[in-house]
């Protein structure tokens, strides 16, 4: 959990994140869960699928739009296929996956999407197509009902908004990382390989993202989403000497020259994208919190009986 500055809700570490108001709000939860515990009713618990701790590799294919012109430069939707451990012993921040998924797409009837949108115009590139800020939005939903093959950008209902694929439990919003991603270049968030043309492209996109505390309390936690607290694991270095980042996104994105997202007359390109991003999950704060006071009590009880 962090006490956030605005800046770090758009563009994530810039400076050292205050860890203060920690013990007043996991405090509270636990003083909470242990009352419902002692009055014995159990506390609903969402259907969610929860991760396991250690290092994620998220697979996804998504469409995209990339406009020259702005001021938006890139947005798209994303469809998570398969969620698997990371392999972090092989290399600690660009682990490949190991082992069967722990979570394939479909699994329990659900599904996991994203929309990430407000992209600009980052530091001017002859060679690169850069851009800076923007967000990301994950959502888990027990009524799968986005089909990205079908997917147009028509669907596109509002900044933050796209049919069937906003809907559900928002697992977290990351923020693109301004600043993390080239040496001695704060601005840019997100730099690509390729500059979208007409005759079709092929890129690498790079970036880091944090997790944003979304009802603006000074505390990233289960309010800002499903998956807000443990995906906040500051694991990955960045440049520039800012502080680590929450997850690392390398993709590819490419058009054969024709896409169904195109709108050439307004120099806006559609691509589509695949590859990971990787995370670093972590215990959420309440849980360790918990079971430091338990441990805490049962020492007190062994004193107790040796007394």
């Amino acid at each position: 959990m962090k006490k956030m500055t605005v800046d770090k809700k758009q563009n994530g570490k810039g400076v050292k994140i205050m860890k203060k108001g920690f013990m007043k709000k996991v405090g509270a939860i636990a003083v909470a869960l242990a009352a419902v515990t002692m009055c014995g009713t159990s506390v609903a618990q969402a259907a969610t699928w929860m991760p396991p701790l250690g290092p994620l590799y998220i697979k996804f294919d998504n469409k995209e739009q990339l406009n020259l012109a702005g001021p938006e430069v890139n947005w798209g939707v994303a469809l998570i296929s398969t969620v698997s451990a990371g392999n972090n012993g092989s290399d600690p921040y660009n682990f490949p996956p190991t082992g069967n998924p722990l979570w394939t797409d479909g699994d329990g009837n659900a599904e996991i999407t994203a929309m990430f949108y407000g992209l600009t115009a980052g530091t001017p590139s002859a060679t690169a197509f850069n851009s800076t800020g923007g967000f990301i939005d994950l959502y888990y939903d027990d009524t799968p009902d986005a089909d990205m093959a079908a997917a147009s950008a028509a669907d596109r209902t509002g900044v933050s908004s796209f049919n069937n694929f906003t809907d559900g439990v928002l697992l977290a919003r990351i923020a693109f990382y301004n600043g993390a991603i080239i040496a001695g270049d704060l601005v840019t968030s997100v730099t690509g390989t390729a500059i979208p043309t007409a005759g079709g492209f092929t890129g690498f996109a790079n970036s880091f993202g944090n997790v944003v505390d979304v009802n603006g309390d000074g505390i990233v936690d289960e309010l800002d989403g499903a998956w807000a607290d443990i995906l906040d694991g500051n694991y990955f270095p960045v440049q520039n000497g800012l502080a680590n980042a929450d997850l690392k996104f390398r993709n590819i994105y490419e058009s054969t020259g024709s896409h169904s997202w195109d709108d050439l007359g307004r120099q806006i390109f559609g691509a589509d994208s695949t590859d990971p991003a990787r995370a670093y999950v972590v215990p959420e704060p309440s849980t360790m919190l918990l079971l430091g006071m338990g441990l805490v009590g049962a020492g007190l009880m062994a004193r107790r009986r040796k007394a």
